[in-house]
């Protein structure tokens, strides 16, 4: 099954597989199946507006959706949703394209829609023109959410406009997001790109990234991803869960401080541990991050000894055997690996994690500065012993292993940075015996 994030798509509630079988749960959504009898004046532009954004979106991916029935749509709190179950194997197959078959369907339940019909509408850029035109007064800009609000109420909490031109608002959570999608929280988060600037071009293949990862890492641990997406014209909205703050938030408010030491290591230990199963799992997917910074990783509480934490910000993320030139890696040149742009790898991740796992161990304040370092400060201050020896003044004991890990991390050759696989088996080892004998 295809694992598809549109907003518009109800998604299956569990996907087991067990050997060669694959058991696929889904909430039962028959009583908001939509029939001809619910259609009236006010509803249908909506209706086809969200069938046609929908349809679109699943056409730039070339999946062919064989709409035939209006029972195939849910309406839930004034949103249409289609279900991924209902795809059919044959998807791929299919000949019929999608505004063919989205005409079909307007010519079949809504005959009075006659200008959809027209020969010229001959895209659906033309028909989501055409339906957006219905509703008076609409601006697609900032100040109504760029069109958002279409969909459902934007009670704004808070803004921020944030690096990389991304504006993110935090809003009260609409009754949608509970019923589909499970949201407890009383409120959630969309980010969206700036595109009115003048690096458009770039801000619409870091949305495209994003796409990217959302479908293909969703049901991971350890990183914050979309748990669902909504395009209108070129504007993506990423939904996501609100996290507490970020590692550089926690470090700048000093939450470590107050924190017992022993205590505090077993807490860098499973800061460590999980940000290195978050990295894993890009790279198990052939996915260089490019961005691993205290400021992309994120908290789910504010008590450290009882948070776990995330990878995020993944619209610099890459598939390692595309080019990689063209394009700039990390937000903070601090975490930059020292090989060139075009020479990022997933090696390079391996490098900024082993900076954050430094900033990590010392409670989040930098041992030393990182940057514009000689040959011969890298080589005294990358070192196992005067990094524990500076540890050990600040009253911070780790098992040297642990410590040595690091190091081959921060190699500057590349090549001579350990492959994850390698990291997981001994950092699992090293957080083994910091545990036993912190107790």
């Amino acid at each position: 099954m295809l694992n598809l994030k549109l907003f518009n798509i109800l998604q299956p509630h569990e996907i087991i597989i067990q050997q060669n079988q694959i058991l696929i749960i889904m909430k039962d959504w028959r009583q908001y199946r939509l029939s001809e009898n619910q259609l009236n004046k006010q509803n249908i532009e909506f209706i086809l507006l969200q069938l046609a954004i929908t349809l679109n979106e699943l056409s730039q991916k070339k999946i062919t959706w064989n709409l035939q029935s209006i029972s195939q749509l849910y309406l839930i709190e004034d949103c249409v949703f289609l279900q991924l179950f209902d795809l059919e194997d044959s998807h791929l197959k299919m000949t019929t394209p999608n505004i063919d078959i989205f005409k079909s369907f307007v010519r079949k339940y809504f005959p009075q829609m006659i200008q959809i019909l027209d020969i010229n509408m001959d895209n659906f850029e033309k028909i989501i023109n055409y339906l957006l035109s219905f509703v008076k007064g609409l601006r697609i800009n900032q100040q109504n959410h760029f069109g958002l609000n279409l969909f459902f109420k934007i009670l704004q909490i808070s803004s921020s406009y944030g690096m990389e031109d991304i504006y993110t608002v935090e809003f009260n959570t609409p009754k949608v997001f509970e019923t589909v999608f499970g949201i407890k929280s009383k409120s959630l988060l969309y980010r969206s790109y700036d595109l009115s600037k003048p690096n458009r071009n770039q801000q619409l293949e870091y949305q495209n990234r994003e796409i990217f990862v959302t479908e293909k890492l969703s049901n991971t641990s350890n990183i914050l991803i979309n748990f669902s997406y909504l395009r209108l014209y070129n504007q993506t909205f990423f939904f996501q869960k609100k996290f507490i703050m970020t590692l550089a938030e926690a470090a700048e408010q000093k939450k470590a401080q107050n924190i017992d030491n022993i205590i505090y290591r077993k807490v860098a230990c499973r800061a460590i541990n999980e940000l290195i199963k978050g990295i894993s799992t890009f790279h198990q997917e052939g996915i260089m991050h490019r961005n691993i910074s205290p400021q992309s990783i994120y908290i789910d509480n504010e008590n450290l000894v009882d948070a776990h934490f995330y990878i995020g910000d993944q619209e610099k993320a890459k598939e390692e055997n595309l080019n990689n030139c063209g394009t700039q890696q990390s937000s903070s040149y601090q975490f930059h690996a020292p090989e060139g742009m075009q020479d990022i790898t997933m090696k390079s991740d391996i490098y900024s994690f082993g900076l954050v796992a430094l900033l990590i161990l010392n409670k989040g304040a930098p041992l030393f500065s990182f940057c514009f370092l000689d040959a011969e400060e890298i080589e005294k201050k990358f070192n196992a012993e005067y990094i524990n020896g500076l540890l050990i003044k600040n009253k911070l004991e780790y098992d040297k292993k642990l410590i040595e890990i690091i190091v081959e991390c921060l190699k500057q050759n590349p090549k001579e940075r350990p492959d994850l696989v390698d990291i997981v088996k001994q950092d699992q080892n090293c957080v083994y015996i910091i545990n036993i004998s912190a107790r």
